[in-house]
């Protein structure tokens, strides 16, 4: 590589000039991971959690020093805009618009276990419910 070239690359821009190119509303390019699996409402391309794509970020508000951000990703195959927002106070991301996703419980073995168990409980009253009211018709 020549001189002039590495030179070009790190170019300097004094202070009041990177003020008026950016300005305060404009949007920041990030390349982010996708926190979650997403599907495109129009062509339902899926956007698998991990892969990493180049998105526009906005501060929506901010609330007792916490900011909350929006994604605006773009789908791979129709170009259609997908917004992911978040929430760090209950350390969540949500789908904004153009996306469908389905969120995971995230419960242990033990509540799972339970949860079955309460399921069965209930199935074996309903059987028991409808024995007795067949009866009751029978006499």
């Amino acid at each position: 590589m020549s001189m002039s070239r590495k030179s070009f690359i790190q170019k300097y821009y004094r202070f009041d000039k990177q003020n008026t190119k950016n300005g305060n509303n404009s949007l920041k390019k990030v390349r982010i991971t996708m926190p979650f699996t997403l599907q495109c409402t129009f062509c339902s391309t899926f956007h698998f959690k991990g892969s990493k794509q180049i998105s526009l970020k906005k501060l929506l508000k901010i609330e007792q020093t916490v900011n909350f951000f929006c994604f605006f990703v773009k789908c791979k195959k129709c170009n259609n805009e997908m917004s992911i927002g978040t929430d760090p106070i209950r350390e969540k991301y949500y789908g904004i618009s153009g996306n469908v996703y389905e969120q995971k419980s995230h419960s242990n073995s033990f509540e799972r276990k339970q949860q079955t168990k309460e399921k069965k409980t209930l199935d074996q009253i309903e059987k028991e419910l409808i024995e007795e009211i067949e009866q009751q018709k029978k006499a």
